[in-house]
């Protein structure tokens, strides 16, 4: 299993809720000496569903382990943030996607957040595992999960140092962390 299939079962499984998303396509590269320009995806997708909008960037995880936020790129962080800085109507996310052999996927979705990407911050393995305990994701069996209960499930994290190490403690109330500093040295 790859991501780029995750990606196609995210995308099928809001339209087959009745909404409309989109993957969007990867840039082809050629050896060109004369491309001046590096084309790079904002994020991976984005879909339409009731009255709700999602932008997201998925990542695969083969098993539980921890998730570092240095697996999305600089452009993709700063694209979800930007999202969600701006308007007040739309879901920036990100997706990890727990790949389970021969079982399918544990999805979480977690609220872009700057300042775990610059401090180089992980959701360690057993923070997923306590997510997971507490009905916090959804499960992708069959192909096919409840893309309508995604709101409910959106997981805030704040990055802190822990015996001098980047964590993400998991956050309860809505706060905005992609602008502003969170963390004390």
């Amino acid at each position: 299993m790859k991501e780029s299939n995750l990606n196609s079962l995210i995308v099928s499984n809001f339209k087959q809720a009745g909404g409309f998303s989109y993957k969007i396509i990867d840039p082809q590269f050629t050896n060109d000496e004369n491309q001046r320009f590096n084309l790079k995806r904002p994020f991976d997708g984005f879909a339409v569903l009731d009255s709700f909008q999602f932008f997201f960037e998925t990542k695969m995880l083969r098993g539980y382990q921890a998730f570092p936020f240095q697996k999305l790129s600089e452009h993709q962080i700063t694209n979800l943030c930007l999202i969600n800085k701006n308007s007040v109507f739309t879901t920036p996310m990100i997706i990890v996607g727990i790949y389970l052999y021969r079982i399918g996927f544990d999805l979480f979705f977690i609220k872009p957040n700057m300042n775990a990407w610059e401090k180089r911050c992980s959701i360690v393995k057993n923070q997923l595992e306590e997510l997971r305990e507490r009905g916090l994701y959804l499960p992708l069996r069959k192909q096919t999960f409840d893309v309508l209960r995604i709101p409910a499930k959106i997981i805030e994290v704040r990055p802190y140092i822990l015996k001098g190490r980047p964590r993400v403690m998991i956050i309860e109330e809505e706060e905005d962390d992609c602008a502003e500093s969170l963390l004390q040295d």
